[in-house]
This record gives C-alpha cells, sequence and structure tokens, in this order.
C-alpha cells in the first residue's frame, strides 16, 4: 500500500520537474557546493580548535601547551587532506549521487507508466 502511495505521490508532484535537465544541473551543483562548504568548514573548525591550544600565540606549540587533547587535533589536522582532495573526490560523489537520483527516477517513471496501463 505503501509503495502505491508513494507512486501516486510521484506521479503528481514530481515528473515535470524532473523531467527538465536543469533538476540534475542544480542537484549535482548543491551537492557538490555543499561538500566543498561542509569540508572547509570542518577543516577551519580543527584549525581554530588547535589555535586555541597555543597561549601566547606565536604559532609553535612550547611543552607547556602540549597535551594529549592538543595532540589529537595537531594529528587530526596535519593529517586531514579531506580539504586538499575534496575538489575532485566531490566531482565523483556528485555525480554518482546525480547518476543514481536520474536512474531512480527513471525506474519509477517505467514503474508508474505500467501500472497506469493496466
Amino acid at each position: 500500500m505503501g509503495t502505491f502511495l508513494g507512486l501516486k505521490v510521484y506521479t503528481k508532484l514530481f515528473p515535470k520537474f524532473m523531467k527538465k535537465k536543469i533538476f540534475y544541473v542544480l542537484l549535482f551543483l548543491v551537492l557538490y557546493v555543499g561538500l566543498i562548504a561542509q569540508t572547509t568548514i570542518y577543516d577551519h573548525n580543527l584549525k581554530r580548535k588547535l589555535a586555541s591550544f597555543d597561549l601566547n600565540n606565536d604559532g609553535v606549540f612550547s611543552l607547556n601547551e602540549q597535551t594529549q587533547e592538543q595532540q589529537k587535533y595537531f594529528n587530526l589536522v596535519i593529517g586531514d587532506a579531506g580539504d586538499n582532495l575534496m575538489p575532485i573526490t566531490g566531482l565523483f560523489i556528485s555525480f554518482i549521487v546525480t547518476a543514481s537520483v536520474y536512474v531512480i527516477s527513471k525506474i519509477l517513471g517505467y514503474i508508474t507508466n505500467l501500472i497506469k496501463d493496466r
């Protein structure tokens, strides 16, 4: 019953917009920009948290500034390649998600046409 109701909602609300290619271009761009923004914000927060351990603001962590928590954030900042690789990786992730939505919408459209023909 739930699948049938989902198909009814799909046939009423989405086909006109999802048939347009602009929907998939917008989906790709929103996903890509969102991934880049999320990675940038995460990287900025890590660096800000690490900078909070630098008590004399000289850019170097002296022995009294080095703690377990500081070491944890230091390792996260220097070991994080995500902010550098996300522009490339984000292209692939956005493409895969957009292609999946496109294929699923085509399958749902095909199933809807089969149900209408009965």
